[in-house]
């Protein structure tokens, strides 16, 4: 996207719909200029062996972030429940049959995106899924054997654009045949497409790919896939799905959190578990049906049973959900440095049903070393635009421990940032409306850095382990050029209230409603932090202003003749100096400078004194 005039320090969240600017907020929509091109299926051969036989059906209801390989011959889609709408029933029409879809999108399997340079407007083929060999030989079309599935455009991220499509391929045992597409859109409700298997394709080694094509630099142009079902005996108007199912994934065990560390939990369940659970359920029978579930929470290393198992029934209504609450509960006591809390549903097996994997749900939440208010799937990306740009992350500490590394999860949107700087910063004090803040830990220098895998997080251990005591803490960055970084952003968990910025000098409440993937590890096995003092520099000259424009002036220092005025960037490189000609020339000349975090340092006989400024 190429922007013709300036724009400083704006913050700028990734995703779709519109531009439009909100307070010194904006909904940043990525620009695509997409040529399809005329790129073709690559030739797949069956696989030798056994074939798997009718019926065939997934829902993608499974834990794994990879399709099913008894199923599924390759794993490029992304499988999961979070690319989805997940309100409360009644909110939306956009919400799954049942939890668990397959994401098309431009990433490949590790989440590195498919044109690795970024090259901007490259568009192609992305993301397939294909099935393993299905055994049709022997059918007739007297078997009326169709396929059908679910599809829906956009989920919650980015929406695919009318060059973007995706498509169905047959395998009639010796090419790909082109068999149905459709074009992109923004986000509607799922849509039932079924379609009569050709008896050209009634061989021993018949398969099914979907495709799409898409933006290949990022998580672009995104699809869902639900409910694929292959098998004889159908027809047409065969769309119907018989089926009680849960819907989304059960809420948080925990308040605030979606994981917290075991030593800031264990002690205090009282004050930092949910109040109640969600259970969400969907029925999909075209008839009302009478519906009993069951519900238990344990700790699956050692701390077993946590909530006394519970069960329920009620009449369901035809094709509607419903949103259930678990009662409060009490946790056991826990033992060991780590706890690994499950929440598990069931729903009885009804007459007719004819799906029985998605009658089974879990939620598994680890309690270990890190905070994390996210679900660990960002389905846009959040960022600060200018250079000196602030963001804090509010995490509270209720025993004292060691903060030792900060993990960020940087997305892949359509730019590489892997060669930009940040500084990691810790902070107290901070308040939306106030320019105060206290700067408790600095660390500059820091690489964004990109992690293959799906929703991959960087480890940036800290060079001195910090301690902290019970309070509350700001976690986040300063920003050292105009560029946004692109970290992740969860939609699906809110912890605006949490989340602060700064481009002008006051610090604000973010409107975007979601969870930042920025978390902090703590723990307290780190040898000899003990009497550790946290590294930031006290600057022994201030700079004004700062940010600067064409000038920068000094305070609490008095220059002489011969004094040498040094601006050094970010590699260390001296890019200005100045010698003063008379006492009081305290001002140095900037406007030449690139737009970026410097370094001034000031040499006045046997001292060195530093100080860090923005130049806007």
């Amino acid at each position: 996207m190429t922007r013709t005039k300036k724009i400083s320090s704006l913050l700028l969240l990734c995703c779709l719909a519109a531009f439009r600017i909100q307070a010194q907020e904006v909904l940043y929509d990525q620009q695509e200029n997409n040529q399809l091109g005329a790129v073709k299926p690559a030739k797949v051969k069956p696989k030798r062996g056994g074939a798997l036989s009718l019926p065939f059906m997934d829902d993608f209801s499974q834990l794994s972030k990879y399709p099913n390989a008894t199923l599924w011959a390759d794993s490029m889609v992304y499988v999961n429940s979070t690319n989805v709408d997940t309100t409360t029933c009644g909110w939306s029409n956009n919400l799954p049959v049942s939890y668990g879809v397959a994401t098309f999108d431009g990433l490949n399997k590790y989440g590195v995106p498919y044109d690795t340079l970024v090259t901007s407007g490259a568009h192609g083929m992305a993301d397939s899924l294909t099935s393993q060999p299905i055994d049709l030989s022997g059918k007739t079309l007297g078997d009326s054997i169709y396929l059908s599935f679910l599809y829906q455009p956009q989920g919650i991220g980015n929406a695919p654009e009318p060059n973007d499509s995706l498509c169905l391929y047959f395998f009639d045992g010796s090419n790909w045949i082109w068999e149905w597409s459709v074009p992109g859109t923004n986000i509607q409700p799922f849509k039932n497409k079924i379609l009569l298997v050709p008896a050209s394709c009634y061989t021993n080694a018949f398969r099914f790919r979907f495709i799409n094509y898409a933006t290949l630099t990022g998580f672009n142009d995104l699809w869902n896939l639900d409910y694929v079902r292959l098998n004889s005996g159908r027809n047409r108007n065969d769309t119907l799905l018989n089926d009680v199912a849960f819907q989304v994934l059960p809420s948080s065990v925990l308040k605030q959190y979606q994981s917290m560390p075991f030593e800031q939990f264990n002690g205090f369940q009282s004050a930092e578990l949910a109040g109640q659970l969600g259970l969400q359920l969907k029925n999909n029978f075209n008839s009302l049906r009478n519906t009993n579930y069951n519900y238990r929470i344990d700790e699956l290393l050692g701390g077993g049973n946590v909530l006394t198992p519970g069960n329920a029934s009620f009449n369901f209504n035809a094709n509607s959900c419903i949103h259930l609450l678990i009662p409060n509960f009490t946790p056991a006591t826990f033992t060991g440095n780590s706890a690994l809390i499950q929440t598990t549903g069931y729903i009885a097996s009804q007459l007719g049903d004819i799906n029985a994997h998605n009658d089974t749900i879990l939620h598994r939440q680890l309690l270990s070393n890190y905070y994390a208010y996210d679900d660990g799937s960002a389905e846009k990306a959040y960022g600060l635009l200018g250079a000196g740009a602030k963001f804090a992350y509010q995490f509270t500490v209720n025993v004292a421990d060691t903060l030792r590394a900060i993990q960020i999860h940087f997305s892949h949107f359509n730019t590489d940032v892997q060669q930009k700087f940040f500084s990691i910063m810790v902070w107290s004090g901070i308040s939306a409306g106030s320019s105060n803040e206290t700067i408790l830990y600095e660390e500059d220098f820091i690489h964004p850095s990109y992690v293959d895998s799906v929703n991959g997080f960087a480890t940036y251990v800290l060079q001195n382990p910090y301690l902290v005591s019970p309070g509350t803490y700001y976690i986040g960055w300063l920003q050292t050029y105009t560029d946004m970084l692109n970290i992740g952003f969860d939609l699906n968990h809110d912890a605006s209230s949490r989340m602060f910025y700064n481009t002008n000098g006051t610090w604000q409440n973010t409107l975007f409603h979601g969870a930042l993937l920025l978390r902090p590890l703590l723990g307290s096995a780190i040898p000899n932090v003990a009497g550790i003092d946290h590294p930031v520099e006290t600057p022994s000259v201030a700079v004004y202003p700062n940010p600067a424009g064409n000038q920068i002036r000094l305070a609490g220092v008095n220059l002489h003749s011969g004094d040498l005025m040094e601006v050094l960037n970010m590699l260390g490189q001296p890019v200005l100096t100045k010698t003063p000609q008379s006492p009081g020339d305290q001002a140095m000349e900037v406007s030449s400078l690139a737009p970026g975090l410097y370094l001034l340092r000031i040499r006045s006989g046997n001292r060195v004194m530093t100080s860090r400024f923005v130049k806007e």
